[in-house]
């Protein structure tokens, strides 16, 4: 019989291990995902808070879209058939609306209070960033 050396067979145990392990991981990565759908920048102009923002975020987004109106209209007109995520710093009644009929369309929301004279308190807030997730595989048509 062959002697084993003990060290020898607890390194190539390991390795074996971590590799079976890894290995599913690994298959996905070599596979590919599908490129993320770029960002649609949400801005309004009256808010410099927003105007800010979007300069900010202004290169990680494919377009930019000024908000002007109705919430609503913004939903139906642009936000509702875009692919991916949509970002921007709109008013609290505004974000109120389009949390309502994102949530209604089955999309993930998001949002944070940037600016309020006390902290935390949303019905004083003057300004809200939002993020509304992009439409899952599974619901597109």
């Amino acid at each position: 019989m062959a002697k084993v050396d003990r060290r020898t067979f607890l390194v190539s145990s390991l390795r074996a291990a971590t590799f079976s392990y890894a290995w599913p991981a690994l298959r996905c990565l070599a596979a590919g995902r599908a490129a993320p759908e770029p960002a649609l920048l949400v801005i309004d102009c009256a808010l410099p808070l927003s105007v800010s923002y979007g300069a900010l975020r202004r290169g990680e987004c494919a377009r930019s879209l000024i908000a002007a109106g109705d919430a609503g209209t913004l939903w139906h007109a642009w936000l509702s058939d875009w692919p991916g995520r949509a970002i921007g710093v709109l008013r609290p009644s505004d974000c109120f609306v389009l949390r309502n009929l994102s949530i209604a369309h089955g999309r993930d929301w998001q949002s944070t209070i940037i600016d309020s004279p006390t902290t935390g308190n949303m019905a004083r807030s003057t300004a809200l960033a939002f993020e509304i997730g992009a439409v899952a595989p599974a619901s597109r048509q």
